[in-house]
């Protein structure tokens, strides 16, 4: 028979879920929103794993009442089953208590040098009748952000960190005749393909509608029905209305109680605000192509890769960063030598040589220039492009990278709302000196609880992923448990599931 723990409360009524963002932490979504839920599945034996698997494992059979046949969807108190984690979460690259968790259970010991198992300590069930309608929203293909990367680049994750629930990479690569290695770091391109086809594989990509949205307002029509059960016309109001450009350009409206922000932190690049910074591109792949040099300003993951695979292609490449080479990401992130990460390391090698005062063009490869400043970028009549910085000197170059940054873009919010999820400029300094003394602190973007993925001062409202301040795609099915389990709570709706 069916072991899954039944809800007491048969009649749950869901309303629908809007989720804006097409990338994987959007699939993620849209898969538990579809009904595939997570339940807790240990080895059978634990004996040999250490210390703190086998004090989270007894502390999970007590937060599950030796219930194994109940997700971590239906928990009533998923916070609560966290006080181990906070011990266990040392050393792991998230903070965040549900994110940590889930990590543990689908890469175990990933962090850890070790000889056993790595099965997942997760099984997954689908059950049609649990699903909630919704509809995740995007610009371009499925996989987000992840189809206009480099796909010649490497990602910097090993392969299976990136893998989604389910239909794990191995088995994508064996249906495609594909090698991949999984504790290798693959090429982006390949992963990209994998979240394509991931959704049509797993029939979530029914609940995709490409389009771009334009705004999202609070709903304030009032009789404007949600949707009809049994055929009736429910006039509860719904909370927000959504509006979207589709592809062939026609305008829709969304009218839903719950929308999720999962829209990743690369829709606005920061600007440097100099004269002739239109010149310039954000974006690695808008990186004029051919053999000229460029000029690269900053010292995260995308001006690294950029560097990269410039030097690759033995292009002349200058370098301008702020500050000192150790409080670069790069240099905190890649600054010891490792055999995963011997690309970047020599990268931060090459940042550590003595900064020339003045650069000859055409010299060296690689032309360290920490502390300049940018004054202008000139373009003549031919389209070639020459630097001009604060200490009178000029370079010509045939590309300028600026990459100081992006923001996740919330102008499509209500200004009130968006300010309700915006961080004081206090608290913002105080966030930021705590992750300058502890690279793990919390970095939280938005001002989001953790536990629920809900926005802390606007209810119905959520957001997920990079926005919530975890940038690696593995923490990311946390969230969307953390989602569902708050929704399968909360819910007092207007449609009733169709049994």
């Amino acid at each position: 028979g069916n072991r899954v723990h039944r809800d007491r409360r048969r009649q749950l009524l869901m309303k629908p879920v809007v989720i804006v963002g097409n990338g994987p932490s959007a699939l993620v979504l849209s898969l538990v929103l579809s009904g595939w839920w997570p339940f807790y599945n240990p080895p059978s034996s634990v004996t040999n794993w250490p210390a703190d698997y086998q004090q989270l494992h007894a502390h999970l059979l007590k937060c599950l009442g030796n219930d194994l046949s109940r997700s971590f969807i239906d928990m009533d108190d998923l916070p609560g089953c966290l006080k181990p984690v906070t011990s266990i979460a040392e050393g792991a690259r998230s903070v965040y208590g549900i994110a940590v968790l889930i990590d543990f259970l689908l890469h175990p010991l990933a962090d850890r040098h070790t000889q056993l198992p790595r099965d997942s300590w997760l099984k997954w069930a689908h059950f049609p009748d649990k699903a909630i309608p919704h509809v995740f929203v995007g610009k371009g293909d499925i996989g987000g952000s992840w189809n206009s990367m480099q796909g010649n680049m490497d990602c910097l994750s090993p392969a299976y960190w990136m893998e989604l629930p389910v239909f794990t990479l191995a088995e994508w690569a064996a249906q495609k005749g594909y090698e991949v290695d999984l504790d290798g770091r693959p090429k982006r391109a390949v992963i990209a393909e994998y979240y394509r086809d991931y959704a049509t594989h797993m029939g979530i990509a029914a609940n995709f509608k490409k389009g771009t949205v334009e705004k999202i307002q609070r709903n304030t029509d009032g009789a404007e029905p949600t949707c009809t059960a049994d055929g009736t016309t429910v006039d509860q109001p719904a909370n927000w209305k959504v509006t979207l450009m589709t592809d062939g350009g026609t305008e829709e409206t969304l009218v839903t109680d719950q929308v999720v922000l999962a829209i990743g932190m690369y829709d606005t690049a920061k600007k440097l605000g100099i004269p002739g910074e239109q010149h310039a591109f954000h974006r690695a792949t808008a990186c004029p192509t051919g053999k000229g040099p460029v000029l690269v300003i900053g010292a995260g993951l995308s001006a690294a890769d950029l560097i990269l695979d410039a030097l690759k292609n033995k292009r002349t490449v200058y370098h301008i960063w702020r500050g000192s080479v150790e409080q670069t990401k790069i240099a905190k992130m890649f600054g010891d030598p490792s055999y995963m990460y011997a690309d970047y390391y020599r990268l931060t090698e090459y940042m550590r040589r003595s900064s020339p005062t003045n650069v000859v063009a055409g010299s060296v490869q690689y032309v360290p220039m920490p502390s300049w400043k940018l004054n202008e970028i000139v373009q003549d009549t031919d389209g070639k492009l020459t630097c001009k910085f604060a200490n009178g000197q000029t370079l010509p170059v045939s590309g300028v990278g600026i990459f100081i940054g992006s923001d996740p873009d919330i102008s499509i919010l209500e200004s009130e709302v968006a300010a309700k999820l915006l961080h004081s400029e206090e608290s913002r300094k105080k966030l930021k000196t705590a992750s300058k003394v502890n690279p793990t602190a919390p970095s939280y973007i938005l001002k989001i609880d953790p536990e629920t993925t809900q926005a802390t001062d606007v209810p119905h409202l959520f957001g997920v992923g990079p926005l919530r301040g975890d940038n690696f795609v593995r923490f990311i099915v946390g969230d969307a448990v953390a989602f569902c389990n708050h929704l399968n709570k909360t819910s007092v709706t207007s449609c009733p599931v169709r049994q």
